[in-house]
């Protein structure tokens, strides 16, 4: 009789197979870096939890890989195939398949070669469409740079150009509403000029001051163009909107600019008593309500929840460690995705993933340096 080796006898005790056995001696590793003792009861289920948060994490990812090329066939020409280059619907035909998978398509009428990534947020790219499934469950699990781009094997440089296509073809899409009860204020972050390192050595002539180091604290008390000013908008059925309004205090004018087209008419309006909001609620038939410092609540009027989603918003910011002003616009939207959006999270990767392949447009790697769109 064949003596049977340690794996064997656990799988047939236990029934586990090969994955489970690596999963449980994974997470023993885990607990015994962590220094922890694995006789315990509380530590057993600390065992537990590690291995079932691991493997639910894996499976979420798996479950998400389920997407082949035709998603994006399925994405761009959901109306029909059709030229990218001069819109002709007839004498388009099959001519091969680039290294990546994607079906490539000749016009007859212009002679044009092109396939469903063509001026899209894929031109350019030669990874396959399993790589940016996997890139974008990394961002809804909040991954940094270089945690990303080791997950996907790829460049740091190259997960930062995703992220920004992606947080771009997403803000092309995403219509926020605000009505019913809404509370608006402001917040600020430091103004940041981070990934400016051309400007190094004239830096103080460029903008007005010294450099500052990341965390640093203002050269300026109180408000000042050295802090960028976000206007918030958050309605009672959690719909929230942000976005950099300037640097300095809000006014009448950054107010009537940012707020036109997203608060709908009629709604009642909640801020904290800052003048400049009158103008916007009376040109936009608004009922304002302000609610001073001292008073907190009114009623069923109150500031709680724009106030709870500016630490939410800082606390997402703030785990990257320094994003430059220019791109707070993006991670602003990114937070709402992953952080407000109520949707479970296959249906949440695989929507930002979806409306990414939709986005008809070419975002070159000089407009993503430009900023958030």
């Amino acid at each position: 009789m064949n003596q049977l080796t340690k794996e064997e006898i656990l799988q047939q005790l236990l029934g586990l197979n090969s994955s489970d056995l690596l999963e449980i001696e994974s997470t023993i590793q885990t607990m015994h870096k962590l220094g922890i003792n694995l006789t315990s009861n509380k530590s057993k289920k600390q065992v537990a939890k590690i291995s079932v948060s691991n493997k639910t994490k894996e499976q979420l990812q798996k479950s998400v890989i389920s997407l082949n090329q035709d998603s994006i066939e399925n994405a761009r020409f959901s109306n029909g195939l059709y030229c990218i280059s001069c819109g002709c619907v007839d004498g388009i035909v099959k001519n091969g398949k680039r290294k990546n998978g994607l079906q490539k398509y000749k016009c007859k009428n212009c002679g044009h070669y092109f396939s469903g990534a063509k001026d899209s947020v894929l031109s350019g790219t030669h990874k396959r469409i399993e790589v940016w499934e996997t890139f974008v469950w990394c961002m809804n699990e909040k991954y940094t740079l270089s945690k990303a781009a080791e997950k996907c094997n790829i460049h740091r440089n190259t997960a930062f150009m995703w992220r920004h296509k992606i947080l771009n073809a997403l803000r092309d899409k995403e219509k926020v509403m605000l009505g019913g009860i809404v509370e608006a204020d402001d917040t600020f972050f430091l103004v940041s000029y981070k990934g400016n390192h051309k400007n190094a050595g004239n830096f103080a002539t460029l903008y007005g001051r010294a450099a500052r180091k990341r965390g640093g604290e203002n050269h300026t008390k109180g408000l000042s163009h050295e802090q960028a000013c976000v206007a918030c908008g958050v309605d009672r059925s959690q719909h929230s909107f942000s976005t950099v309004a300037g640097t300095a205090a809000l006014t009448s004018e950054k107010i009537e600019k940012v707020f036109t087209g997203v608060i709908q008419k009629e709604s009642v309006l909640c801020t904290d008593g800052v003048l400049s909001y009158n103008d916007f609620a009376q040109n936009n038939n608004l009922q304002l309500e302000t609610i001073n410092a001292t008073e907190k609540q009114r009623g069923i009027y109150h500031l709680n929840n724009v106030n709870s989603y500016h630490s939410v918003i800082k606390a997402f910011v703030s785990q990257f460690k320094g994003v430059s002003t220019k791109y707070l616009n993006n991670y602003l939207l990114w937070c709402n995705w992953v952080q407000r959006k109520k949707m479970k999270d296959k249906l949440r990767i695989d929507t930002m993933l979806k409306t990414s392949l939709e986005y008809k447009g070419k975002i070159r790697y000089c407009d993503v340096l430009l900023g958030a769109l």
